[in-house]
């Protein structure tokens, strides 16, 4: 973890009044830069979905996230169901408290080791796939829609300015990611 990681996680539930505060997730250093831009993504999607409380296409990450214990009093613990627990304690509480306060404060930085190659973050993409397909056919949860995420690749190129062979490598990222994530859900759906 960064520094200051929990000052910053506790200052949104102090200064924003929050009920569950998500973190930015950074790969390790040297990053390839295929990750680089995932990771940049990444944090443009959450800025978004966060800022205008996108509620049904909220998800969680435990690498980095804090929830205030309130909402588990309020939710209980988690099903055991074969999802991402954090996601399904965010949908809870969204159900039980539609006004809860979802943050996404990314100067609360956490380094994910878990993922230092490009087959790494595809394995996870495809675990992502499946947890996805579970979790949307019995809650509130729905994953992004593919214009939503054409959207937000526009934004992160603009946000992050990237050059013609960055925005190739961009591209592929994105590609071999969304096709794993959508492989993750067809191998849920036909089990």
């Amino acid at each position: 973890v960064k520094p200051d990681w929990l000052t910053w996680l506790y200052h949104s539930f102090e200064a924003e009044g929050a009920d569950i505060v998500i973190g930015r997730l950074l790969y390790p250093q040297p990053v390839p830069l295929a990750l680089e831009c995932h990771e940049n993504y990444y944090h443009i999607k959450l800025q978004d979905i966060c800022r205008h409380k996108r509620a049904p296409y909220y998800y969680g990450h435990a690498g980095n996230m804090a929830v205030r214990a309130s909402a588990f009093e309020q939710v209980g613990l988690f099903s055991g169901m074969p999802v991402v627990g954090d996601t399904e304690i965010i949908h809870n509480l969204i159900q039980s408290q539609p006004d809860a306060a979802i943050i996404y404060e990314p100067r609360a930085e956490v380094i994910h080791t878990e993922v230092t190659r490009l087959r790494h973050y595809l394995y996870k993409q495809f675990e992502c796939g499946q947890y996805s397909e579970t979790y949307s056919t019995g809650s509130s949860y729905r994953p992004l829609r593919f214009r939503d995420n054409l959207r937000l690749a526009r934004a992160t190129l603009a946000a992050f300015r990237y050059g013609l062979w960055k925005q190739f490598i961009f591209a592929y990222s994105l590609v071999t990611g969304y096709l794993a994530y959508k492989a993750g859900r067809l191998l849920r759906k036909w089990q």
